[in-house]
């Protein structure tokens, strides 16, 4: 058997005819030199089989808070670190050593993932397969990597759906001096016909082991087509009795990683949801976009969530963005912003500035009270104003890596207070604001 290179890295087996010979001694008697030949063979043919399962660093990007690293395999991000620690699930396939979890980019909906060639764990020949190798870019001396596929070449014959001429783009870009990561998911059509309707699908899978300690919050949507408690249950693995609470507008959904199966949606009117690890103090909040009025895949939902009770946990977040077929020429974009910060406690509001934990801002008897997790490195600022006109200001130092707690006696009488974050690079904004009512 010989191996036939097909490709960079790849390689095909070649049949051989043998026919008997007579062999001269030294063959049969092998010397020093039939010896280093055959241990050459064996090496080159392992060096080989090691090529095939090492499929070369990932591309990073990082600053002093964050490191994102992404692989051309699949266009995806494969591992997050922060505060050294792993955020991603990491599973990589025993054939290639292809990273095939993290957060990586799909189609909407689900359901019509019928042929194989759909699936991102599919056919060698599609765009969505993980082992597909996508174009990499990445800007000198700037924190962004944009990933773009191949051209869908092939016709999914089972599930009859148009993907042909169909193009994925992944663009990564770290915001400077913070923990937020702007990811764009791109659906372009490069073919000549229209197609059939589907969403840009953004899933992020991260690692979770223990009881208890992880809890994932979402704003609750009183206007929900999915009824009472808001929820869509994809499936009812044991989704219906999940630990949930909703308390002042904020769905809590407690889960045992290693017995949990199941699998929720939202139809989020406030576009924000969290993770919270309680053990090491981290809070991972998403932000994307919400609009009522565009059709949404998988029955209305733009966001999702999945447990699989795997040996070492499995947590995943989904975010899905318009429903529709593109003409030629045509493209549909999902934004989504990861942010990270130190924090412990109930996610009750979340924006691009910080996540606000155990409560809204409140002033009661003079003191300021607040809690939060910060995703920029700068300055909070707290402004108290009335009547329109500001009366005292304070500053302080912030970092994502520590949990800002807020207690200040105020003197004099307020009507209103802000609280502003201030990064010299990005800009400032609102992170939570007290209006006496």
């Amino acid at each position: 058997m010989l191996l036939k290179e097909n490709g960079p890295n790849r390689f095909d087996k070649c049949n051989i005819l043998v026919y008997p010979v007579k062999l001269p001694p030294s063959l049969i008697f092998p010397n020093s030199l039939t010896v280093f030949c055959c241990s050459l063979i064996l090496s080159l043919n392992s060096n080989l089989s090691m090529a095939q399962k090492h499929p070369g660093p990932p591309t990073v990007v990082k600053n002093d808070f964050i490191e994102v690293y992404a692989s051309k395999y699949g266009g995806r991000i494969s591992s997050i670190k922060f505060k050294d620690n792993e955020l991603l699930k990491q599973h990589r396939s025993r054939e290639t050593g292809i990273q095939m979890q993290g957060i990586k980019m799909a189609l909407a909906p689900q359901s019509d993932w019928i042929g194989a060639s759909m699936k991102p764990w599919g056919a060698n020949t599609s765009i969505f397969s993980y082992k597909t190798a996508w174009n990499m870019v990445t800007k000198p001396g700037a924190s962004s990597i944009t990933m773009t596929s191949p051209i869908e070449r092939t016709v999914d014959t089972l599930s009859r759906k148009n993907i042909q001429g169909l193009q994925l783009q992944s663009e990564i870009t770290l915001v400077p001096n913070s923990t937020l990561i702007n990811h764009s998911s791109i659906l372009y059509n490069k073919g000549s016909q229209v197609t059939s309707p589907w969403a840009p699908w953004l899933i992020a899978t991260y690692a979770v082991q223990g009881i208890g300690r992880f809890v994932g919050y979402f704003p609750y949507n009183p206007q929900s087509k999915f009824g009472r408690d808001g929820l869509n249950y994809l499936n009812d693995l044991g989704a219906s009795q999940l630990e949930k609470n909703i308390s002042k507008g904020i769905h809590s959904v407690q889960f045992d990683s290693l017995n949990d199966n199941f699998k929720i949606g939202a139809d989020l009117s406030k576009g924000w949801s969290a993770l919270a690890d309680n053990q090491e103090e981290t809070v991972i909040v998403h932000l994307h976009d919400t609009n009522p009025t565009i059709p949404l895949a998988d029955n209305g939902v733009n966001m999702e969530i999945y447990v699989s009770n795997s040996k070492v946990g499995l947590y995943e977040l989904e975010w899905l963005g318009a429903l529709r077929g593109l003409k030629p020429g045509d493209s549909s974009v999902l934004e989504v912003k990861m942010a990270h910060g130190t924090g412990k406690g109930v996610v009750v509001h979340a924006n691009e500035w910080g996540a606000t934990l155990n409560g809204r801002l409140t002033l009661f008897n003079g003191i300021l009270k607040g809690d939060y997790a910060v995703f920029h490195k700068g300055y909070l600022k707290i402004e108290g104003y009335y009547s329109g006109k500001m009366k005292w200001s304070i500053q302080k130092a912030i970092s994502p890596l520590e949990q800002l707690h807020i207690q200040e006696r105020v003197t004099g009488i307020l009507d209103s207070v802000l609280l502003r974050t201030i990064n010299k690079r990005y800009g400032s904004g609102i992170l939570d604001q007290w209006v006496r009512r």
